[in-house]
């Protein structure tokens, strides 16, 4: 399976919030990339770059996201359909302007910040789902996987946001489940620290991107 690292550590315009230029500029090197294998975007501040792989399937499909956090928030500079992408909206963005994007499931996410997405924005009460079990995502469309590592319990790795419980068992039996029924398409793995941290959390984290894409890979079919 082809693994692919996007460094955006020398770019600037991308910490968190991706200005025009830099979306320019990412979204050669995603169509370069292509969608299909495993992307590595280290910190979770640049989530927002599955957006750019999203852009390319043109087919049909369901967004399956393992997250702490919804990624569905209003922008705080958002005006109508005019917003400014971030780490925290690129989903939302997805929803409004890609129609082959049918449906976003939502795995590990924190309950309270799902239902008060919804409650701000009622148009994303059809489109995004909070499961428990891979049995709840619709069958028929393949699906994009895209994991943001503060899901996971702090025992598996560090990253820079509030993180969830998930032990990689856990996920493990969650996508094996899934993958007996779902074409994938294409995934990604975000959610390193950026701050200046010892080399056993180094070690730890870099461990938990190797382990996770053997999940990955032992789950899924790739076409």
């Amino acid at each position: 399976m082809m693994t692919t690292e996007i460094d955006l550590s020398k770019m600037s315009g991308v910490n968190c919030y991706c200005s025009d230029e830099a979306a320019a500029h990412l979204r050669e090197r995603a169509a370069a990339a292509g969608y299909k294998g495993i992307h590595l975007f280290g910190s979770g501040n640049y989530h927002y770059v599955s957006l750019f792989f999203l852009e390319l399937i043109k087919e049909d499909f369901s967004l399956l996201l393992i997250d702490r956090h919804p990624d569905m928030e209003k922008g705080a500079f958002e005006e109508g359909d005019d917003l400014i992408l971030s780490c925290g909206n690129w989903v939302r963005i997805a929803q409004k302007k890609l129609p082959y994007l049918k449906k976003v499931y939502c795995f590990g996410t924190d309950e309270g910040l799902f239902f008060d997405t919804l409650r701000d924005d009622p148009s994303l009460k059809d489109f995004a789902f909070l499961i428990k079990e891979p049995d709840e995502i619709e069958k028929g469309l393949p699906l994009y996987l895209s994991i943001d590592k503060d899901a996971l319990s702090t025992d598996v790795c560090l990253t820079d946001w509030d993180q969830g419980d998930m032990s990689l068992s856990s996920l493990s039996s969650f996508l094996k489940a899934a993958g007996r029924v779902h074409r994938l398409l294409g995934a990604d793995i975000c959610g390193n620290t950026m701050r200046p941290v010892s080399d056993d959390i180094l070690k730890k984290n870099r461990e938990s991107d190797e382990k996770l894409i053997d999940l990955v890979c032992e789950a899924f079919f790739f076409s």
